[in-house]
């Protein structure tokens, strides 16, 4: 999983519409990084922000 994308949407289930500020707990976080993922991709209700995981990890030789 090397420099994969990963896309994170949060709908909420009672009314349907999207999860603002969604965001991966910090377990999750820890499993994006030492998984490779480069990037997080997050949609909120108006927006796309991209989350750079790719600094946050050590390079393996």
């Amino acid at each position: 999983m090397i420099d994969a994308s990963l896309y994170l949407v949060g709908i909420r289930k009672d009314t349907g519409e999207y999860e603002e500020g969604a965001d991966s707990c910090q377990i999750c976080k820890k499993m994006i990084i030492n998984a490779g993922i480069k990037e997080v991709i997050v949609k909120d209700e108006s927006k796309i922000r991209i989350q750079n995981y790719k600094s946050r990890r050590l390079d393996r030789k």
